[in-house]
Parts: structure tokens; C-alpha cells; sequence
């Protein structure tokens, strides 16, 4: 069906400087490794440039970023089940103690759980299990500044595959929904609000669509200019 995405006036997110952020020692470097790889091969490879070159069209300008190192925190909440708050509490500490860089205004810290741990959310249920969730993206304030993370379990190979492009592109078009329903604001990006199938950000209108483009597996993005779940080829 089409699907248009509208904007609400919430904030974008065109040129990220994408944070991997590694949950301690026992992540897996097979699952931290590509998805840090992804990233990078998306903002400095021009063989790539056509795949963020697809959400101009929402941000008002080509997409552009960067990748920060690759940062494994020694965790200080030592739970197995972690919540939306247990994460943005854990990040805030982070940064409070110079682990992590604080936030400008368009950072995205991109959380990688080990397999050992479960994340929850509200209204999803927990990660990896069936008619659970994949992974998510979310938003809160540090020192009066937006900062955007995202949140990657580890649920092996299979359809959490695409998570790492799919939380990228909705962060990036849709950065603040964690602040839905707070304040005088939407603060809502880019999102279509009709009745399902057409309720979701940029990746949850294509869910199943996805694709390999240069060895990864990645999410198609809807593309209001073409109606469609565009998908793309190297450069």
C-alpha cells in the first residue's frame, strides 16, 4: 500500500556521528564487528553514498556523518534484563565519568548488548524472542542536550540481521521519538500515523523488504518521491 511518511516537526538528523558503544567484554566481536563495519562502509564509502542518499528527501539535505572509535564500557548496571531507562541511565553515567563523549546535539550512540542480555521495551516486549523486538532507538537529554542512541541486542543470525541499518536511517529521520507525548511538542520526525499497515517510521513501512547491498543486509527505506520500499545498488 502507499504509505506516505509526514512530517511532524520534530527534529532530523542528517549528518550523525555515530558512537559504537560495546556492553562490556563478552560482546561478541562477530556481531560488533560487522555492524561497526556497516557504519562505516555507509559514511565513507562512496560505493555506499546511495543508500543515505535516499532520506534527502526528508532531511532537506544530502546525508552525511561519521564514526566515532569503538567504545566498550566497563557496564556499572550489572543486570541481565535491561530496560529503555536502565540504558539511558547507564549511558548518562558513562558520560558523567569521561567514558563516553557527551552529546552535541547530533550524536548517535549505538548500544551493543552481549547474547547473555535481554533488553526490554515498553509496549514490545523483550528482545529476540517471537513477537518480540529486533532492536530499537530512542532519545534523551543530557545537560539540556538531545542525545539519540539506539539499542542492539544480540539475537544471532536470522532477521535481527537488517537491525543496524534499520535503527540508523528511522534515527536519523525520526530521532526524537522518545519524547513522544512529553511537552507542548509532537517532537515526532518523519512518521505515518495512519491504521496498519501504514503506521511506522521509514524502515517499519518496509519491514520484510530487505536486502544485501556490498555483503550487508540492509533495510529498505520507504521514499515518499517514488511511493514505493526503495531499494538501492552500489555505486
Amino acid at each position: 500500500p502507499i504509505c506516505p511518511l509526514t512530517s511532524h516537526g520534530g527534529p532530523f538528523l542528517p549528518s550523525p556521528v555515530v558512537h559504537p558503544v560495546v556492553w562490556g567484554a563478552s560482546v561478541r566481536a562477530g556481531f560488533s564487528g560487522p555492524m561497526t563495519s556497516l557504519y562505516t562502509s555507509l559514511f565513507s564509502d562512496p560505493q555506499f553514498s546511495s543508500y543515505l542518499g535516499t532520506l534527502a528527501q526528508y532531511t532537506g539535505a544530502p546525508t552525511s556523518g561519521s564514526v566515532a572509535v569503538t567504545v566498550t564500557i566497563p557496564p556499572l548496571n550489572p543486570s541481565t534484563t535491561l530496560s529503555e531507562q536502565d540504558i539511558q541511565e547507564e549511558l548518562a553515567k558513562q558520560i558523567r565519568v569521561g567514558v563516553l563523549p557527551p552529546p552535541a546535539g547530533n550524536d548517535l550512540y549505538v548500544v551493543m548488548l552481549p547474547a547473555s542480555i535481554t533488553g526490554t521495551l515498553s509496549g514490545s516486549g523483550s528482545s529476540c524472542v517471537q513477537g518480540g523486538f529486533c532492536a530499537y532507538h530512542g532519545s534523551f537529554q543530557f545537560g539540556g542536550i538531545n542525545a539519540t542512541y539506539a539499542v542492539m541486542p544480540d539475537c544471532g543470525a536470522g532477521s535481527c540481521a537488517v537491525a543496524g541499518s534499520h535503527e540508523l536511517i528511522e534515527a536519523m529521520t525520526d530521532p526524537m521519538i522518545g519524547f513522544v507525548g512529553q511537552g507542548p511538542g509532537d517532537n515526532l520526525g518523519w512518521y505515518d500515523d495512519e491504521q496498519a499497515p501504514c503506521n511506522g517510521e521509514i524502515a517499519d513501512l518496509c519491514q520484510g523488504d530487505d536486502y544485501g547491498l556490498g555483503g550487508f543486509t540492509v533495510a529498505a527505506a520507504w521514499s515518499n518521491e517514488m511511493g514505493l520500499c526503495e531499494t538501492v545498488a552500489l555505486n
